[in-house]
């Protein structure tokens, strides 16, 4: 995987190359609901498999034609308790960092913890998240930006942003329960 960012005449462009010899093997998975996270450098929460049929879905093809899958039933239903899963451990590590008053431990925890629910809500509502630079707000969590800003460093208020920030996986788990 390669690429690369840049603006040219005011507007952005967020530019990758992909070997699609590959591209078969993540989508039959997806089909089937099977999903997996590998960690990446530059995404906190770690990529899913299904990342490149994402890709294919929503790119835009600068030559050729390449296929577009639709987002996958078996993946609405399986991505979403993994993400939630991997969110809630988390979150219960998280006390750990406020109990020894680390806020800088702790808030990386939750930051992670965050974009895990952005991941689930989004599977849940069939959208492609192809990276967490606006993942939080197409999840509809950017009310988690002041919890973020005030943190604080104290047992008290790291607990207190701890309890915000699991009100919003619950929210999420809610979401998917219901559904």
């Amino acid at each position: 995987m390669y690429g690369g960012v840049f603006d040219l005449d005011g507007r952005h462009f967020d530019i990758h190359y992909r070997n699609s010899r590959h591209r078969g093997t993540p989508d039959a998975r997806g089909r089937k609901g099977q999903v997996a996270v590998h960690i990446l450098g530059f995404h906190l929460a770690g990529i899913p498999t299904y990342m490149f049929p994402g890709e294919l879905a929503v790119s835009r093809d600068l030559w050729g034609e390449l296929p577009r899958p639709g987002y996958p039933d078996a993946l609405r239903k399986s991505a979403p308790p993994l993400w939630l899963d991997q969110a809630n451990r988390e979150l219960d590590y998280a006390a750990y960092w406020a109990a020894s008053a680390n806020p800088m431990n702790c808030a990386g925890v939750l930051a992670k913890v965050v974009l895990q629910g952005a991941h689930a809500r989004l599977a849940h509502r069939g959208i492609w998240a192809l990276n967490e630079k606006r993942m939080v707000q197409w999840a509809d969590l950017a009310n988690l930006f002041g919890r973020f800003s005030n943190l604080g460093s104290s047992t008290e208020q790291l607990t207190l942003a701890i309890g915000g920030v699991r009100a919003s996986i619950a929210e999420i788990e809610g979401e998917i329960e219901t559904s």
